[in-house]
């Protein structure tokens, strides 16, 4: 870049917007080397403020650089050192976005007690300064944090107040975003047809606005509830009409979001070939941008169909991957689902004593977060482990506890597999008659699902 005519101020600013178009590109190590320079340049600046301001939107670029690639740990110390110049510049708005940033690092990374703290210190920002923007993005991250901690009912009431303030004063692209939150927690509750009428509301303003990024995360959103509720090929076209948008625009984040989500569709219908040719191409792509976190879920749903193909020690390596990336980055939602596949491929074995101790980190991931699906799932897993053992009342009070969860969280297919273990763990401790019942609960269920993969494992079975 020739730099003769230009200011030490004006080419930070050029290398710092240079840098932002790296970063939507997915060229992340670009993008820091650019934000280095431009800090090098900032700090050659004699005056002090604007020495620390331009500084401040060196990190604000790298805090974005690091979420895309999903460097948490990193993200978390840009945001703080982002606190701390804000709060010596005096400069209320750095401050707000700062705080924001550091609750989206902790919240990813599993820790949402000091991630809504953060929060909650942001919105207060927000309401001092009039900032009404400001406050409808503050209580949509609030609301984020209920949800994730399974409090689907406040986070719909801080989703809701967020959609107010964001019709009171006409933001139609953040009011579509809005809409969007609210379809998802309806799905999580099993309200599939409010979620839908939420989601294609959504989907009316994105295309109206010729907003194509928010267009293609509705259609996925609607694809994912069909596929929730079984309909799994209406959910295979609206993943794919979300993948033609996001190739055609350049989401590449988005575009191996819709591979892994027609993967699952793939793999649900047992078509175990193709599902392994969409989770590899998502692969390459988290592998391509730096996402390290998405790898690592690739890397999961990899393992999963290996799984069900057979291939035990091809699943094992690659879970083990999934689970050792996930434990590194401290991404505890990721690193969980990858010890789960690791306990189920240990019991399938007999290896108990593995199986154990997967099961045992499983449960404290999953206290951790707070995590009652991951909670639900170790005790399925845990009632597998004491059924092959030969203790019924310790079996007993997991599977009956799992299903609880699971009820509660109105999760049919997690309902359907602890039905499923709760039957193949009292025919293995000589109680087949008194497992029937949960066996015609699960193939009630995965029938309505069309989950072919399950019902196939049932019939395997035979008489239990």
């Amino acid at each position: 870049m020739r730099s003769a005519n230009y200011t030490p101020q004006g080419l930070a600013g050029i290398l710092c917007s240079r840098a932002e178009v790296y970063t939507l590109l997915g060229r992340g190590d670009e993008a820091l080397s650019d934000l280095d320079r431009a800090w090098g340049l900032a700090d050659g600046l004699k005056h002090v403020g604007l020495k620390r301001k331009c500084q401040l939107v060196c990190l604000q670029k790298k805090i974005n650089v690091f979420h895309a690639q999903g460097s948490l740990s990193e993200m978390g110390e840009m945001a703080e050192k982002a606190l701390e110049l804000s709060q010596l510049l005096q400069d209320r708005k750095g401050e707000g976005l700062a705080l924001i940033d550091i609750g989206r690092a902790h919240v990813s990374l599993g820790e949402y007690e000091p991630g809504l703290d953060y929060y909650q210190r942001s919105f207060k920002i927000q309401q001092e300064r009039g900032n009404r923007l400001g406050e409808a993005a503050s209580l949509n991250n609030i609301g984020v944090v209920h949800v994730e901690l399974g409090e689907h009912e406040q986070g719909l009431e801080y989703y809701h107040r967020s959609l107010k303030i964001l019709q009171e004063i006409g933001d139609r692209q953040r009011e579509a975003m809005a809409l969007n939150n609210i379809g998802v927690v309806l799905m999580k509750l099993g309200e599939f047809e409010r979620a839908l009428e939420y989601h294609h509301r959504s989907l009316k303003i994105h295309q109206e606005n010729g907003y194509r990024l928010g267009e293609a995360a509705s259609l996925n959103n609607i694809g994912t509830i069909h596929f929730n509720r079984g309909g799994y090929e209406q959910a295979r076209d609206y993943f794919h009409r979300s993948l033609t948008i996001r190739q055609r625009i350049g989401d590449r984040q988005g575009e191996a979001t819709s591979l892994n989500n027609i993967g699952d569709v793939n793999n649900n219908l047992e078509e175990y070939e193709q599902a392994l040719d969409y989770f590899h191409r998502s692969l390459k792509i988290k592998q391509g941008i730096g996402d390290r976190q998405g790898e690592a879920t690739s890397l999961n749903r990899i393992g999963d169909v290996l799984f069900e193909m057979g291939e035990d020690r091809k699943s094992e390596e690659v879970y083990q991957k999934g689970e050792a990336l996930g434990r590194e980055m401290g991404a505890k939602v990721t690193w969980a689902y990858c010890l789960s596949g690791l306990a189920r491929l240990h019991l399938h074995r007999g290896s108990l004593q593995l199986a154990g101790e997967k099961i045992a980190q499983l449960r404290r991931l999953a206290d951790e977060l707070s995590s009652r699906e991951h909670q639900g799932i170790s005790l399925y897993l845990q009632g597998g482990l004491h059924s092959k053992r030969g203790e019924k009342g310790l079996a007993r009070a997991a599977f009956e506890e799992s299903l609880a969860i699971f009820k509660e969280l109105k999760n049919d297919l997690e309902i359907g597999k602890a039905c499923f273990y709760y039957a193949l763990g009292l025919a293995e401790m000589g109680y087949g008659q008194e497992g029937e019942a949960y066996v015609v609960r699960a193939k009630e269920i995965f029938t309505h699902l069309g989950a072919r993969g399950w019902l196939r494992r049932i019939s395997e079975q035979g008489d239990f």
